[in-house]
């Protein structure tokens, strides 16, 4: 993934796989409650071991996406700490 140069326009930004897209949509409504309850802890490790399995789990990349979506800082370090453990439980 590439950062996007806003001082030239003409340069196509890099587009999320689609993939990647649809688990992040997934990944902000099970943090609807901060990761907490375990169903939603179990939902978010189901989708982060599914993006580890299809070479598409990159933390930076989760957490930022994330984070321009608004998700609260004690939201992305819960979500950070799913990412981290090794089956995401």
């Amino acid at each position: 993934m590439n950062a996007v140069d806003f001082t030239r326009p003409e340069d196509k930004a890099d587009r999320l796989d689609a993939r990647l897209t649809s688990a992040l949509a997934r990944l902000k409504f099970y943090g609807n409650n901060g990761y907490g309850p375990p169903f939603d802890r179990q939902q978010a490790a189901r989708i982060l071991d599914d993006l580890r399995a299809a070479d598409l789990l990159d933390r930076d990349v989760v957490l930022g996406a994330m984070a321009a979506q608004g998700v609260s800082p004690n939201r992305l370090t819960r979500l950070g700490q799913l990412i981290d453990t090794s089956s995401g439980r």
